[in-house]
Formats: C-alpha cells, structure tokens, sequence
C-alpha cells in the first residue's frame, strides 16, 4: 500500500490489516507493505497486529508505537527489524 503524501496515522491491529487516517480515513487488509509519504507517520501496532514484509516511513518525523502491543517487542535500529514486520524491515523511522 502507497499512501498520500500526508502526515498519517496507521493502526495495525491484525495480520496485514488495520486502519489508515490522514486526509482521508480507511480499513485495509491484506497488504504486506506499507509505504508513507514524506510528512510525519505514525505506526500504532495494537493486540497481535503484524505487517509481513516492509515498512517505509518515507522522510519525516516519523514513529512506531507499541503501547498497545500483545507481546514483548524488539527494535533494531541497525537493522531495521521490528516486532510486527515479519520478514523485512522498518526503513526511515
């Protein structure tokens, strides 16, 4: 999923799914990619919420929240593994 280039609030709460509020609002599911724009972002994960492949925040000022995460989380800013990116990597956060 490519979003506007807006500041934007992303909650993902299941398996590639969640809700996207910016200049619009919307639900998606089955997406295994996340691509933001150049504003700032916000990337909630809530109860068992996972994205499968990638996470790019774009430019910005840009976070990750897990305050409402089921489990335990690891970040590595190194790396850019994250709890609730399977496989790839959280980029420009």
């Amino acid at each position: 999923m490519t979003t506007l280039d807006a500041a934007s609030e992303f909650t993902i709460d299941q398996t590639n799914g969640g809700s996207y509020t910016s200049t619009n609002s919307l639900t998606f599911s089955s997406f295994d990619q996340i691509f933001a724009g150049s504003q700032a972002d916000v990337f909630n994960f809530s109860g068992s919420g996972t994205i499968a492949t990638s996470i790019d925040a774009g430019n910005g000022t840009d976070e990750i929240n897990y305050s409402s995460y089921a489990s335990a989380v690891i970040v590595n800013l190194s790396t850019g593994a994250a709890s609730g990116v399977n496989v790839g990597a959280v980029a420009s956060i």
